[in-house]
């Protein structure tokens, strides 16, 4: 009978158990940038499950998203840009539609890169002694445009005066809080402008401040800024300029009058003297833009803040003269209130006037009712030609308030929204448990029913008529005692446009910062998707429809480029999607480049030699007679040298050397040297029965000769001629035509070396229509051999020769015995030659 209290207790000790300790399931968020969003990827759910996304912001602000996970249990849901501008620390959490927890996570949000708009500089004094040891403190903030302090960023402060010290106090980078503070001093008297640059990004600061190194009366003691900037007599602690963003009361910040001083009791002047006037800036004229700071800078609906406007001129400070009339109001909130001050719903309207010095504070001037990132702008419209404005982004949470006579709010479609089919829901939020009635003018049935949930929450179908380009709408209860405002909409069924797609650079290294910019419509939702990565592009606020987002390219791996097809994905505000794919080709970052390459020519050779490159494991040289056709020749080893032979003598090559690591190859070859090997460059020209034969010697040994060796078989040479060294042509004359004849030519020294390493060889053919030897034509006569010479009458009275001597017999047998010589030796000499002939014929044949 004890079992009954045991599963009693049981049952109760469960119910005592937080529901996360057995919650089921995983979701992982990856860290991300303020304003880019990114995705939760949600594993281990039910199947086919409605759940809710909660997103909890570092400033208290919960944002749900709702989505289904898949048949396996899991969903990838986007958390949009702008549920993450503020940086720090995010919590998520799965829940279902009873709001039971399943599991939660957390991820980190890292500030944009520096805004030099939204970024600070201030000081913390007005004057200082020119004698090097009295010190101003001027604090820099670094801030992304979205208001987050940038930490880590080395910061540099520019002085206009030369002889200003300039000593950082706090480190060499910002801290948590962005900030970054210098010490200054001087020891030569003037005005002080003080610029801030980030180093890293190279951007330089909007604002500015001023200093003023003097010896003069009341330059010891120097001011700080304590004063109320509506009466300039109120204690330090109620500077609301500085207490509105939590500095102390003696560093105001950013837009602060810097450029105000007061003068000292013991000075002869009596009244304050305003700087960067030059007597030329009264007026609206020379006012740029206004800054605001609201405070507190993260509000609840309904939270009244405090609000601070200064006047800028163009030239960055101050405009202390500034006196005009000023409208504030929220474009994003029309139902935003500002007490206190006078003008129509949700418009305010206020005056600056001398005393403001061009900075008004305006308490207690601002609630909004809608949560969500609001935007407060100000205008002076006086001149509608130079219409002056500022604005500030405030992060809003809580509920929406509605306003008494509209408790109906509209939530789709939005006012001058879309739509991008016949039939869709109108949703929105008005009284609990209400019969609600959705009346359409224009291009549509009249009325639709509805009713709203326990929490006032409506979802009420409707439908167009197929005609119907626009319309307009209202929501009312059955009683007709609340409505919503009229809201209208168009009809739009046509996707978004993309004009251009560029990627810079256009061919990026892996790891390379790689920026998109893509061309549409404006107030699109553009993203683009990347090896499962989601990239959200931000529209450029100068150039409405363009968009552009920065990211790095992934690796490439073992390849030597990587082709990738990235989605970009635009859709418009009626929900209207283009999706295009687009390629893109990583390429693996390659080697440096190959320095100081060296050529020394050899005989039939080249010597090359350059300088290591770090990570080679080899390198790659090019060689060829010209830069446009070149061969590659690998080396196995990372030496810094190789030689390259098998040239031909007499021949200038080209050479150039890359840097090799598996597929990595220098991005650029070295520069090209050239080098003419070494030896004879032999050339043989055919002619009838006779070879010409042409050299050039390029190495400036002198020399006293040339070997020339002549055979009809390779390396067998059977007749050899020195020729002078002083000649470069030579002809063989008396070859036979059609026979294959083999020269080798060799250079002699005059120290008679034989310089075998530098000869050439080289081949022809006598070519001719004839078969067989023709020997070449003697050369012509110059004379006519049938015309004999006159009688000579020069010695004509010589005694004549006396008839003694030989008699004519002995003459005529000496002549006999000589033709018999003559055929003897004629017969010899056939026989040898056949001999020969024969021993050519079997040697050649038979060898």
């Amino acid at each position: 009978m004890d079992k009954y209290p045991k599963r009693l207790a049981l049952l109760m000790l469960l119910m005592l158990v937080p529901f996360s300790a057995v919650a089921v399931g995983a979701v992982q968020v990856a860290d991300m940038l303020a304003g880019l969003g990114g995705d939760a990827v949600v594993t281990g759910m039910a199947p086919k499950t409605s759940l809710h996304l909660l997103v909890h912001t570092p400033g208290d602000q919960t944002i749900p998203v709702s989505f289904t996970t898949d048949a396996n249990g899991a969903a990838q849901v986007h958390i949009g840009g702008n549920s993450v501008l503020r940086a720090g620390r995010y919590d998520v959490s799965i829940v279902n539609d009873a709001l039971q927890e399943r599991t939660r996570a957390t991820f980190n949000v890292l500030p944009d890169r520096v805004d030099a708009n939204a970024s600070q500089i201030t000081i913390d004094r007005l004057r200082i002694a020119a004698d090097g040891r009295s010190e101003a403190t001027t604090t820099v903030i670094l801030r992304d445009r979205f208001g987050n302090a940038v930490p880590g960023r080395p910061v540099e402060l520019v002085s206009s005066l030369a002889g200003a010290r300039i000593q950082p106090i706090m480190g060499a980078e910002t801290d948590a809080q962005g900030r970054e503070s210098f010490a200054i001093s001087s020891q030569q008297a003037g005005m002080i402008t003080l610029r801030a640059l980030d180093l890293l990004s190279d951007t330089q600061l909007t604002a500015t401040v001023t200093l003023i190194a003097g010896n003069g009366p009341g330059a010891m003691g120097a001011d700080t800024l304590p004063y109320n900037f509506e009466g300039m007599n109120a204690a330090p602690t109620q500077n609301p300029y500085a207490t509105a963003l939590g500095y102390s009361p003696n560093i105001p910040a950013y837009g602060a009058p810097s450029t105000v001083f007061r003068s000292y009791a013991q000075s002869p002047f009596a009244a304050d003297v305003l700087t960067g006037n030059n007597g030329g800036n009264q007026g609206t004229g020379i006012i740029d833009h206004f800054v605001l700071q609201v405070s507190p800078q993260t509000l609840k609906t309904g939270e009244v803040a405090n609000v601070t406007v200064t006047a800028i001129n163009g030239a960055g400070q101050t405009g202390d003269s500034y006196t005009g009339t000023v409208n504030i109001f929220s474009p994003t909130d029309p139902n935003a209130t500002v007490p206190g001050l006078t003008g129509t719903k949700g418009m305010g309207v206020f005056t600056f006037t001398p005393k403001n010095l061009g900075v008004k504070f305006l308490p207690l001037s601002i609630a909004f009712s809608e949560p969500g990132q609001q935007t407060l702008r100000v205008e002076d419209r006086t001149d509608p030609q130079h219409v002056i404005r500022g604005e500030v982004t405030v992060t809003v949470s809580g509920q929406t308030i509605i306003d008494e006579q509209h408790r109906i709010e509209v939530l789709f479609p939005t006012q001058n929204g879309s739509v991008n089919t016949g039939e869709f829901a109108v949703t929105g939020i008005g009284p609990r448990y209400a019969n609600l009635q959705v009346r359409i003018v224009g291009g549509a049935q009249d009325v639709f029913d509805g009713t709203s949930d326990k929490d006032g929450h409506f979802s009420i179908s409707v439908k167009l008529r197929t005609d119907a380009e626009s319309g307009m709408l209202r929501v009312q209860d059955e009683a007709g005692k609340y409505q919503s405002r009229d809201v209208d909409f168009t009809f739009d069924i046509t996707p978004p446009h993309l004009d251009a797609m560029t990627f810079a650079p256009a061919k990026p290294h892996e790891g390379e910062t790689v920026q998109l910019t893509v061309l549409t419509e404006p107030k699109a939702d553009v993203h683009m998707k990347l090896q499962n990565q989601d990239f959200g592009l931000v529209e450029s606020v100068s150039t409405p429809g363009t968009y552009q987002v920065s990211f790095t390219s992934p690796a490439v791996g073992d390849q030597r480029q990587l082709d990738l097809q990235p989605d970009i994905i635009a859709k418009d505000a009626a929900g209207n999607v283009t999706d295009v794919r687009v390629p893109l080709t990583i390429v693996k970052k390659g080697l440096t480049k190959v320095e100081n390459v060296t050529a020394i020519p050899r005989a039939n050779a080249v010597e090359l030699h350059w300088n290591s490159v770090p990570d080679a494991a080899a390198y790659r040289v090019y060689a060829g007679e010209d830069q446009m056709n070149l061969s590659a020749i690998e080396t196995k080893t990372a030496l810094t040298g190789a030689i390259v032979s098998g040239l031909r003598a007499g021949t200038t090559y080209q050479f150039a050397v890359t840097a090799v690591q598996g597929d990595r190859e220098s991005e650029e070859k070295s520069d090209f040297v050239s080098a003419t090997v070494l030896g004879l460059k032999l050339e043989v020209l055919e002619q009838e029965g006779a070879l010409q034969l042409n050299w050039v010697l390029p190495d400036a040994t002198p020399l006293s000769s040339f070997q020339l060796e002549v055979g009809t078989e390779p390396d067998q040479y059977t007749e050899k001629f020195l020729l002078n060294g002083s000649i470069q042509t030579y002809i063989l004359h008396d070859l036979l035509n059609g026979v294959l004849y083999h020269v080798r030519l060799t250079p002699i020294t005059t120290q008679g070396d034989v310089r075998s390493d530098l000869a050439a060889t080289s081949q022809g053919t006598p070519q001719t229509n004839l078969a067989g030897f023709h020997p070449t034509p003697g050369e012509n006569l110059t004379f006519d051999p049938n015309q004999f010479a006159p009688p000579d009458t020069l010695h004509a009275a010589a005694p004549a020769t006396p008839s003694t001597g030989v008699p004519t017999v002995a003459w005529w047998i000496a002549a006999a015995v000589a033709v018999g010589l003559g055929v003897m030796q004629w017969q010899w000499r056939k026989k040898r030659r056949a001999q020969r002939f024969l021993e050519f014929m079997q040697s050649k044949y038979h060898s």
